[in-house]
């Protein structure tokens, strides 16, 4: 069945778990509430209470005829999705273990829980973590029912390449999927992810050389970078000004790239345009704190 793929899956609640509320969505007719206590491809088993208190019965019921399931959330899942890159990663792990299986079924919410996980493995510091990322982006942008999650999940393994090293791949992947979902966001989103990579080897470039508009030696190199840098940010405002996030979030790091080169003036000329032609953004950024650090430099 297509929503559960092609591997038959079964889950077998735990013994304790009898105040389960599961609730079955069907095709047609009212919803079922109750304690699954089986389910695959085909069919699945569940407890339902009868009226009045008067026991149980067991239901078998054809997968085709149904529509989604709201699982009743496992012991401390609600804690763990709260707690977002701070929730321990053994526990998360084992999370995503008991749900990847209904990744495909409508209502699920194991996309939610394997993008939290991918994004703590993307924080990580090694290359086992971001490859671990990148694959779990790869099997929720494969597998899951939710739309919005699936291109999170691009976005999300896009980044995972970039920690990888593999910038070209970033670029063409991007390309590849703007081309295919006519969405230009995603190759926007690639450069950025990969302007930011260059804009944390131009800081720690001015951070080695503090006095580098002094020295011949690396002020032709740093100011070419800072100039392509500055390109790559201002693209989506002065290309694709409909893309608002993307465009409000490129004056954002232009002018923080400005900042970091001494160029106040133009570091504060972004944030103006992005206050007054993004007003609805301007809460994402401290904008505020920004100015105040540019007003010492001057």
């Amino acid at each position: 069945m297509k929503m559960l793929r092609k591997v038959i899956l079964v889950f077998v609640l735990c013994a304790g778990s009898l105040s389960a509320k599961d609730i079955v969505h069907f095709q047609s007719g009212p919803a079922l509430h109750g304690e699954i206590l089986e389910l695959d491809a085909v069919r699945l088993r569940i407890r339902v209470p009868l009226a009045g208190g008067a026991g149980n019965s067991m239901r078998v019921i054809p997968m085709e005829r149904v529509r989604m399931i709201d699982f009743d959330p496992a012991q401390g899942e609600l804690k763990l999705l709260a707690d977002g890159v701070n929730a321990p990663r053994n526990a998360l792990e084992e999370l995503w273990e008991s749900k990847q299986a209904y990744l495909g079924l409508p209502n699920s919410n194991a996309g939610q829980i394997g993008i939290q996980l991918a994004g703590i493995y993307l924080v990580g510091n090694s290359s086992d973590d971001h490859s671990k990322a990148g694959r779990l982006y790869e099997i929720i942008e494969q597998g899951d029912w939710n739309k919005k999650r699936k291109s999170l999940a691009k976005r999300g393994r896009l980044q995972a390449l970039v920690k990888l090293g593999k910038a070209e791949d970033v670029i063409e992947e991007a390309t590849r999927m703007a081309a295919e979902h006519d969405d230009p966001g995603l190759l926007l989103d690639a450069r950025h992810v990969l302007a930011l990579s260059d804009y944390e080897k131009l800081s720690r470039m001015v951070e080695e050389n503090p006095k580098w508009i002094e020295d011949d030696t690396v002020r032709g190199e740093i100011e070419e970078k800072y100039h392509a840098l500055v390109d790559g940010f201002l693209e989506p405002f002065l290309f694709y000004g409909t893309e608002t996030v993307a465009a409000s979030r490129g004056l954002w790091h232009a002018a923080k790239t400005y900042q970091l080169t001494g160029k106040v003036a133009r570091a504060l000329e972004c944030l103006g345009d992005l206050e007054k032609l993004y007003p609805g953004m301007g809460d994402t950024y401290p904008m505020d704190e920004l100015r105040k650090e540019l007003s010492i430099k001057k």
